[in-house]
């Protein structure tokens, strides 16, 4: 029965339609059209500039702060698994800083790292 529905998903499936990237962008930007009653390019742009808060740099946080973030990060995991790793430790330091603005990817890589470390 399992050779069977194997066989048959691939020949009931219909076949994949391969498209370039210009053509998925032009889908994108007529459905963004549509929701936005307006061409989406120029509306864009209107959304440069907008945070007024100052990047931060990888000094910028002190290492109580990042302390913190980390015992947070490490109950979230420690909640959802049994057992878990540096990497799901890592990964969810990146969740909890997410909306987090740097001025570089250096110093967003070091404060994750440090983060990690401390947690």
């Amino acid at each position: 029965m399992l050779r069977i529905r194997q066989q048959a998903t691939p020949e009931t499936r219909p076949d994949k339609h391969v498209h370039t990237l210009a053509e998925q962008a032009q889908g994108w930007r007529k459905r963004a059209q549509v929701l936005l009653n307006t061409d989406p390019v120029p509306w864009v742009a209107t959304l440069a500039g907008r945070n007024d808060l100052p990047l931060l740099r990888a000094d910028d946080l002190t290492d109580e702060m990042l302390t913190e973030v980390g015992a947070i990060a490490a109950n979230v995991v420690a909640e959802k698994r049994s057992t878990f790793s540096r990497a799901n430790v890592f990964a969810e330091v990146l969740l909890q800083i997410h909306g987090v603005r740097f001025a570089t990817a250096d110093d967003k890589r070091a404060v994750v790292g440090r983060t990690v470390q401390l947690a």
